[in-house]
């Protein structure tokens, strides 16, 4: 558009009367400028419009992100790791009663057994120096009371690392977490400024 001027004065002033059409030149080139201006403003703010636009379509992806991942990773995480710590609460409850079992040395005893649901009945075990103990995916083994110890106390340790690898995850999620708020924070003092 510049060129475009330049040419039209360079243009009159050789065709002659560079004074008759100096005023003219000078008006039609203050016209033009104003047009180009009011072009060029209208431009700037369809562009700020559309920037505006994209930062608040931005915003909202980022919050649908937030909502419908993150939040829901950092739920199940937080659950997994809740259900790692009742791993262990009933690990532990296992080995007191082996503990207890062993010191006690008696050979038979009555018991109120949970049959789910909080229902109890009485139960007899005539042989305490064997218990069934649950490794994993619904897998029960017996072990003598001296290997069960052993045992609990390595899915003790795993189930520890466990949790601490749920408590680092969720950690990270929360992290994730809070720079996409920073940045949708910073998105949004753009677009108030604009």
């Amino acid at each position: 558009m510049i060129l475009m001027i330049q040419f039209v004065v360079l243009l009159l002033l050789n065709i002659g009367g560079a004074n008759l059409c100096s005023l003219e030149l000078r008006n039609n080139i203050e016209a033009l400028q104003e047009t180009n201006s009011k072009q060029i403003e209208s431009m700037v703010r369809c562009t700020m419009e559309e920037e505006i636009g994209d930062i608040k379509q931005k915003i909202t992806k980022y919050e649908t992100f937030i909502n419908d991942r993150l939040k829901m990773d950092l739920q199940q995480v937080l659950l997994d790791r809740d259900q790692v710590y009742q791993d262990i609460s009933d690990y532990l409850e296992l080995r007191n009663n082996i503990e207890a079992l062993q010191e006690t040395n008696s050979k038979q005893i009555e018991s109120m057994v949970n049959l789910g649901q909080e229902f109890f009945a009485r139960a007899k075990i005539p042989d305490t120096s064997k218990v069934v103990v649950n490794v994993g995916l619904d897998f029960y083994f017996e072990f003598s009371l001296d290997e069960a110890l052993v045992f609990i106390e390595q899915k003790e340790q795993l189930l520890n690392k466990k949790a601490e690898i749920l408590t680092n995850k969720s950690m990270m999620i929360k992290s994730q977490i809070k720079m996409m708020l920073h940045m949708i924070h910073e998105l949004m003092e753009i677009s108030e400024n604009n």
